[in-house]
């Protein structure tokens, strides 16, 4: 059998505590020795207890989304016909509920790139070259 109700409740009430402590900067050992237990016990629950409320975001962010989607071809298909008729104001409401409908979407979201630096070895070699060549030339007489 699971276990029984006040258990849960305490559970529930200690955790509520945990990710209020930790909001405060508190850190693992003090949250442990508040309650007395150990710090991979708190670490453990709170990292459990912070990956399910970020489950829980994204399933609400992604029906939100789908309702506002929703909201939007609505109001594009009530639009529709005098779109295709060319009507300037229309034209605009269409253009809007498109560009409403990409930022949704994060298609204007900018893209991450990687940067990545390989040393030229020619390069290298002709700083080495020159630097020798003139050392060879001797000091220069700024006075000439």
């Amino acid at each position: 059998m699971g276990k029984p109700v006040a258990d849960k409740l305490a559970e529930e009430e200690s955790l509520g505590k945990m990710l209020e402590w930790r909001a405060r900067r508190w850190t693992y050992e003090r949250i442990a020795g508040e309650l007395g237990i150990t710090k991979q016990a708190v670490h453990k629950r709170l990292k459990r207890a912070l990956a399910q409320r970020a489950k829980a975001n994204d399933a609400g962010l992604k029906e939100l989304k789908a309702i506002e989607l929703e909201s939007l071809d609505y109001a594009a298909r009530a639009i529709e016909e005098r779109v295709g008729d060319g009507a300037p104001v229309f034209v605009q409401q269409w253009l809007n509920i498109s560009d409403r409908r990409c930022k949704i979407q994060g298609l204007y979201a900018p893209e991450r790139l990687e940067a990545t630096f390989t040393p030229d070895p020619f390069a290298a070699s002709a700083e080495r070259k020159l630097a020798g060549a003139l050392a060879a030339l001797g000091p220069s007489d700024p006075t000439e």
